[in-house]
C-alpha cells in the first residue's frame, strides 16, 4: 500500500462476540478467524482493531487472546473505558491487553468516556 492510500483495519469484534446487528452466524469459529488473518496478510492488511473487555456489551470478548497467534505482525489498536464503565483502571486494562496479545506495545489505544476519565 502506498502512503497516499487508505489505511484499512481488521477489525475483531466478532472474533469474541456476536457483535453486529446483521450478523447471523454469530461469534466466528477458529478456522474463520485464521481464514480471515491469512486473507488480510496475504493482501498486505497489517492494521487490527480490538478490544480486552469481557463485558459483551463494551468489548470484543475474547478476540485479543484469538489475536495473539499473529498480533506482532500487526499494528494493533485497542481501547480502554474510563469512568463508571471501567472494570480496571486504564493502565491495567492496558497492561491487561498487551498480556492477551502477547505484544510489548500497541499501536494505540483509543479511551471510551474519555470525561469520565
Amino acid at each position: 500500500m502506498s502512503d497516499s492510500a487508505p489505511r484499512l483495519s481488521l477489525g475483531t469484534a466478532q472474533w469474541g462476540t456476536r457483535y453486529g446487528i446483521t450478523n447471523a452466524k454469530g461469534e466466528l469459529s477458529d478456522t474463520d478467524v485464521a481464514d480471515i488473518v491469512t486473507a488480510a496478510l496475504e493482501r498486505g492488511l497489517r492494521d487490527a482493531d480490538t478490544h480486552r473487555t469481557t463485558n459483551p456489551q463494551q468489548g470484543y470478548g475474547r478476540a485479543q487472546s484469538r489475536m495473539r497467534p499473529w498480533a506482532g505482525e500487526f499494528a494493533v489498536t485497542t481501547k480502554v473505558f474510563g469512568g463508571a464503565a471501567a472494570d480496571l483502571p486504564v493502565g491495567e486494562q492496558l497492561a491487561e491487553s498487551l498480556s492477551d496479545l502477547g505484544v510489548a506495545q500497541v499501536h494505540a489505544c483509543l479511551v471510551h468516556d474519555w470525561y469520565d476519565l
